[in-house]
């Protein structure tokens, strides 16, 4: 008995350290958890009040752009009305501080940032910036000889972006792969300057562009096989994913294009002797049926359709050092050959193309040391294509774009460091010169024209996304 009473003790004392050790453990945990749920909730709050910080500058702004002066200041609102007051003010623990600063004579460059001694002890802090332009100054809304940079937009995890694209009153942004939101983006631009977010799809991948029509959008992911994701957007707030295109091999799409009769067109990387331009027939998402394939004698880096023409034809921006641009007959999907091309000499690569009806392309190369970055191109004959005229960027021309309300300008996303986005005047297609253009924070990745607006995407995480205006 003095046996059984001794092991029934020591069970007993097993029991309660294992209860004690357990109590501690999940003590330990639920406490953890709080602090982590405090913590998200601060920054929630840091980021409200960061925020308020940049309409607040916003609202001063429209009252007077000459109070915008240089300097680091604290905001008050006492009198009924923002006023900056101080070098920073504070709210339940969080210290503001806005920080101006000049990007000449007509713009500011804002910095609202938040800062906190969070939960969990550490030092936090929150920023949020924006350009305000002088738009008080501008005559008639500004001119594309003159643009304005209206506004610039932070995207969710302050995350560079890659492309843009608009359709209807939607614009469409991708970016590199994004651990903190989705790497396709809408937004409602109804007010242009004003783009209000929408919703989102998360991929986990890296999405190079877009190519948007009707209630889908084709995206160009590194996912492979599955390269191309179709996407239905008929809602703006749920986009999701209803089929997708899988190539051979591991190399990137650069261009899509989509053409008519649920036919899209891509070109991609080198994929040693493969194919680098297909067209699909996508009418069932589930199921792309190929129609037709090509290698174009080296990676495609962008692609535009020439609508329309009898046959229809393909223009190409290639990295094939012997033929740079490169055209292609689709008329026969099944049976298809570069129809011509052009050498523009060197190493560098071709890296965009567009262009005006059909008769002239346009053709933007990484920077050149011995030549210029951007060319316009006879396409009246596109199995003898013909270079006309040229133009010095002096940085890679990265993405072009063009409205049919100004035929006679092309508008360009460059790395130039003092002017980003480029405008052209191609009336004269055997010397293009400089339209208009302006300063960006950082290289310009796409360009997306709405009449009056430009939306350009960049490699900045803080303005990913800058608004331009002008107009005819």
């Amino acid at each position: 008995m003095t046996k059984h009473s001794g092991q029934s003790l020591l069970e007993v004392l097993l029991a309660i350290a294992i209860f004690v050790l357990g109590f501690v453990t999940l003590s330990s945990i639920f406490i953890d958890s709080g602090v982590t749920n405090r913590v998200s909730i601060e920054r929630s709050r840091a980021n409200r009040f960061a925020l308020e910080g940049l309409e607040a500058a916003r609202a001063i702004r429209d009252r007077s752009f000459s109070e915008l002066t240089l300097g680091t200041k604290g905001l008050d609102a006492s009198s009924g009305q923002w006023v900056f007051s101080g070098t920073s003010d504070t709210q339940n623990g969080f210290t503001r501080s806005i920080e101006i600063g000049s990007l000449g004579t007509n713009y500011r460059f804002v910095t609202s940032t938040v800062s906190w001694i969070a939960s969990n002890g550490q030092q936090s802090a929150s920023t949020f910036v924006s350009i305000l332009s002088n738009w008080q100054a501008q005559t008639g809304g500004g001119s594309w000889q003159n643009p304005v940079v209206a506004a610039t937009t932070t995207l969710p995890g302050n995350i560079t972006a890659l492309s843009v694209e608009v359709y209807d009153n939607r614009l469409y942004v991708t970016t590199p792969v994004n651990a903190q939101g989705p790497e396709f983006l809408i937004y409602d631009i109804s007010n242009e300057i004003s783009p209000v977010y929408l919703g989102g799809l998360e991929l986990g991948k890296t999405i190079f562009t877009t190519f948007v029509s009707g209630t889908r959008a084709y995206l160009a992911a590194d996912d492979n096989p599955d390269e191309v994701k179709i996407v239905d957007v008929a809602s703006s707030t749920n986009p999701y994913e209803i089929g997708s295109i899988k190539l051979n091999g591991n190399s990137n799409v650069n261009g899509i294009e989509y053409y008519d009769a649920n036919t899209i067109h891509l070109v991609r990387e080198r994929q040693g002797n493969q194919p680098t331009y297909f067209i699909y027939n996508v009418a069932n998402p589930l199921s792309p049926t190929l129609l037709g394939s090509v290698n174009l004698g080296g990676g495609g880096k962008d692609l535009s359709l020439v609508r329309p023409t009898t046959p229809p034809f393909t223009i190409f921006a290639t990295d094939a050092n012997s033929q740079e641009f490169a055209t292609v007959n689709t008329s026969n999907p099944a049976n298809m050959g570069v129809g011509g091309a052009i050498n523009l000499g060197g190493t560098e690569d071709a890296l965009s193309c567009a262009v005006s009806g059909t008769t002239i392309g346009f053709l933007g190369s990484a920077v050149r040391s011995t030549t210029q970055e951007f060319f316009t191109i006879n396409i009246t004959n596109l199995t003898t294509p013909a270079t006309l005229g040229s133009f010095e960027i002096n940085a890679n021309v990265n993405r072009m774009a063009r409205h049919s309300a100004t035929p006679s300008l092309v508008y360009l996303a460059s790395s130039s460091s003092t002017k980003e986005f480029i405008i052209l005047n191609v009336a004269n297609v055997f010397s293009p010169t400089v339209y208009g253009g302006a300063n960006l924070s950082a290289a310009a990745t796409d360009v997306a024209v709405a009449t009056t607006t430009a939306y350009i995407t960049t490699q900045d995480p803080t303005a990913a996304l800058m608004i331009v205006q002008g107009g005819p």
